[in-house]
């Protein structure tokens, strides 16, 4: 079957949208829309509504534009009107619901959706629907029930015969996103490289993003820090690069993650605060919280607590309003720890009891648990409760070595062995301390090495830089290079064919056009010698007007030929009044255009840079040839005029003359070519090339 118009127009919008080339998607999709109208298909028009709701949807979601989401509503319900069971509108719409906060709304829509595609046995459907669900969940913070939908999804289409490649990416990325959230970080390889390979055949530069920050945080957590940055890096780099601006602030959330590791905590809050200046409006708030609790963690370790406890408080205050318990509690941890460094113990005394009354086993996974058992077992000693305090201080020493919490447990030992000593159990205060030493001394060490990778990860950085721009200096000169020898080329071949054209015009001048008249002089000549004694004064005066009139056509054929030449020599441009430049041609044509009763309209004129001697000619010859070419029972009326077009004038000159044949339109611009016999309408068909000329 022959595709249609919108067909080709329709899939390049989608091509455009899967490469999230937004503006041209949006762009092809709406002349789609246009195209749907005048067809008046209802299938077309949601499809093409469907796509503009989409693409409206990931201008909102991925740059942040959050007016888009409305706009984004409005195309999808327009598509659900033209095709109710549309489920892919439906699917879309229940996103755009939950990302404007009508989360009920966006349940409904998405039970109605895939209880349609359960009816019609829609598999990819049913598919897609549970991804939409996990979405979701995810946007309520509830990560674990996100997992398990996702992994029904997954379960889904491994069950399904028809393979659909677009389908296994968005389930894969959904996988990736979800145990990232939950810091399940084991699982990642299983899906970072086929996604990688299947979003690089698609085109998905989002979906390539994702994997690549994923595999980072996996090198991350495994301390290969420098594999790690290497994937951060391409994921910026293709990010910014596709204006991603959603997928650009993960980057940078992640890279400052690593420079927090790696004891550089300057560029670390470099990142985070280009975040918070630049990006969060395109974050999500749970990601807001962590930022923010990751700012006052770098703050806490620079000992600027008052800063620290300001960022944790962001932390705290966006954590509630979004019910994300595991970040709440940790960011109240984290203000205990900054009350406890700042000497305000009844501060700490009153949080601590507060989040003692949470059930803090399964609340908190993210190295909450030791800091706060480290928190209650400092109070505990404040007061000379030291048994309590033994008992915090052990099960906080458990929380970081489950944890790998090398900082926190170093600190353990440091607390256990001030408690025994206040017990007066002095073994025991020995070997803790012991410890502690041992600890911290390859605490040290580690964090030297650490430093270590962090001077080797910048230098690669600023190679990678000095690379990058000698490439882009030499890619420069070679453009620079390539452009020259382009602009030669176009200018050896106008040179050819300005050239080819001169030989033709002057052969034909020199043989066809002169020869006549050389003969009429040569005869005119001849007849007025032999009959010089015979004939009166006005006889006379008639070989003059003869001979005048060959001498005048051999003038203007000579004054032709080295025009010809005109696209070899640079006239010089001057300004021009181009209501001047017509009042001049009016009077030279004066007689033409009193004999005919030709009414020459003139609007107002612009001023123009042009080249006075070639303007008059164009003008002349189109005023000349259209009252050659009027009508013989209608007087001649020409309009002239110019209309501003940008920065450019458009010039016209309209008559009410016999008109062209649409045939004839390049015709009749080809030197010599000629539509009327010499007989009905004089001249020698150059008029309108030498028009074109110019």
């Amino acid at each position: 079957m022959q595709r249609t118009p919108y067909d080709m127009l329709f899939s390049d919008a989608e091509r455009a949208f899967t490469n999230k080339a937004l503006n041209s998607a949006m762009d092809k999709a709406s002349k789609a829309l246009h195209l749907a109208q005048r067809s008046g298909s209802n299938v077309s028009k949601s499809q093409a509504n469907t796509l503009l709701g989409q693409v409206a949807s990931a201008r909102g979601r991925l740059e942040g534009v959050r007016t888009e989401f409305p706009k984004a509503e409005m195309y999808l319900r327009d598509a659900l009107v033209f095709m109710p069971e549309n489920t892919s509108a439906m699917f879309a719409l229940a996103e755009v619901e939950a990302e404007i906060g009508r989360h009920e709304a966006a349940i409904s829509t998405l039970k109605a959706a895939y209880a349609l595609c359960v009816s019609a046995n829609d598999a990819l459907g049913m598919v897609h629907g549970k991804v939409v669900e996990s979405k979701l969940y995810m946007l309520q913070t509830e990560f674990q029930v996100a997992q398990l939908v996702a992994e029904e999804a997954e379960v889904l289409l491994k069950n399904q015969a028809v393979e659909s490649n677009e389908m296994k990416a968005e389930v894969l990325h959904q996988l990736i996103l979800v145990h990232l959230k939950r810091q399940t970080y084991h699982t990642l390889p299983a899906f970072c490289q086929p996604l990688i390979e299947l979003s690089r055949e698609l085109g998905d530069v989002e979906k390539e993003v994702t994997a690549l920050n994923a595999l980072a945080v996996l090198y991350g957590s495994r301390s290969d820090y420098k594999t790690a940055m290497q994937y951060f890096l391409e994921a910026l780099e293709k990010s910014e690069a596709a204006h991603l601006r959603t997928s650009t602030a993960h980057s940078l959330i992640n890279m400052g993650t690593i420079y927090a590791l790696l004891f550089n905590y300057d560029d670390s809050l470099e990142r985070y605060r280009r975040i918070i200046n630049d990006f969060s409006d395109v974050l999500s708030t749970p990601n807001l919280v962590v930022v923010y609790n990751n700012i006052g963690n770098v703050c806490y370790y620079k000992k600027s607590y008052h800063e620290a406890r300001n960022y944790y408080r962001d932390a705290i205050e966006l954590a509630e309003k979004t019910h994300y318990q595991e970040m709440y509690c940790l960011s109240k941890v984290q203000v205990c720890k900054v009350h406890l460094a700042l000497g305000e113990y009844q501060l700490a005394r009153d949080l601590a009891k507060e989040l003692s009354n949470f059930c803090f086993q399964g609340i908190v996974n993210m190295g909450g648990n030791q800091i706060h058992h480290i928190n209650l077992s400092q109070i505990a000693l404040l007061d000379g409760a030291y048994n309590e305090a033994l008992g915090f201080g052990l099960r906080s020493l458990r929380h970081a070595r489950k944890n790998g919490d090398a900082a926190s447990e170093i600190e353990a030992y440091k607390l256990l062995g001030s408690i025994y000593e206040q017990k007066e159990d002095f073994r025991m205060a020995l070997k803790c301390l012991r410890i502690h030493t041992q600890r911290k001394a390859q605490f040290q060490q580690n964090k030297r090495q650490l430093q270590i990778i962090d001077l080797e990860i910048r230098y690669d950085i600023r190679e990678g830089k000095r690379k990058i721009e000698q490439l882009t200096r030499e890619n420069e000169y070679q453009a620079i290079l390539i452009g020259q020898s382009s602009q030669i080329e176009k200018q050896n071949h106008q040179l050819l064919q300005v050239n080819e054209e001169l030989r033709q015009f002057a052969y034909a001048a020199s043989h066809d056009l002169k020869e006549p008249l050389r003969m009429i002089g040569s005869f005119t000549q001849l007849i007025q010698r032999q009959c010089m004694d015979k004939v009166d004064e006005n006889t006379g005066s008639f070989f003059g007007y003869v001979s005048e009139g060959v001498n005048r056509m051999n003038n203007l054929l000579d004054a032709l030929l080295k025009y010809s030449t005109i696209g070899q020599i640079e006239h010089p441009k001057t300004s021009i009044s181009t209501g001047q430049i017509i009042e001049m041609c009016r009077a030279n044509l004066r007689i033409l255009i009193e004999e005919t009763h030709t009414n020459l309209v003139v609007d107002p004129m612009p001023q123009v840079q042009s080249v006075e001697s070639l303007l008059m000619q164009l003008f002349q010859n189109l005023i000349s040839n259209a009252i050659k070419f009027r009508k013989p029972d209608a007087a001649c009326v020409i309009e002239i005029g110019a209309e501003r077009e940008g920065q450019e004038w458009v010039f016209y000159v309209r008559d009410n003359g016999i008109g062209i044949d649409p045939e004839h339109h390049e015709r009749i611009f080809i030197i010599f070519q000629r539509l009327h016999t010499r007989v009905k309408y004089e001249g020698a068909g150059i008029g309108l090339a030498i028009c074109h000329k110019i």
